[in-house]
């Protein structure tokens, strides 16, 4: 095999390597900005609550008071601020406790939203990093190899 043949096999091997480091880095490059925007925009797409209401209470339509009933209505009074009084404190504990389940919701969907940040950004920062240095091992190495095969060229 001859020096010239040597030297043209060198600089052709090392003009691939430097188009497939180029091509690697260039993907690697090209396909940041997509899996950010999609990242971004799972992240940006929040999920509305299902809410459901009871139906409105009709009122009860009992038998018309008489004269004779009017001495039971001051208990019936006290009774009926004591039911109101509980009513209102069970309301109390019952929205309460939804709040504080919202609440939880709300911090683990915000957990979940940060941990997918979290992983989307490691990928982006660290993560295709690997084909990244392998395209510039490549293209080093095409350099190198490239470089001296017009050394052994121009030896000749």
């Amino acid at each position: 095999m001859s020096v010239a043949a040597v030297a043209t096999a060198l600089s052709s091997l090392g003009a691939l390597c430097e188009l497939a480091g180029l091509v690697l880095v260039v993907r690697e490059i090209r396909s940041d900005p997509e899996r950010g925007r999609r990242l971004l925009e799972s992240l940006e797409q929040p999920d509305r609550p299902n809410r459901t209401y009871p139906a409105p209470v009709q009122p009860a339509l009992g038998p018309r008071t008489t004269y004779a009933d009017t001495a039971r209505t001051g208990e019936t009074f006290r009774r009926l601020e004591a039911d109101v009084a509980n009513a209102l404190a069970k309301l109390k504990r019952t929205t309460d406790a939804e709040l504080d389940q919202a609440i939880e919701r709300v911090q683990r969907d915000v957990a979940e939203r940060d941990a997918e940040l979290r992983d989307g950004l490691r990928y982006v920062l660290a993560g295709s990093t690997r084909d990244r240095w392998i395209g510039v091992v490549l293209l080093g190495a095409g350099v190198i190899v490239s470089g001296v095969g017009s050394g052994v060229g121009n030896l000749t």
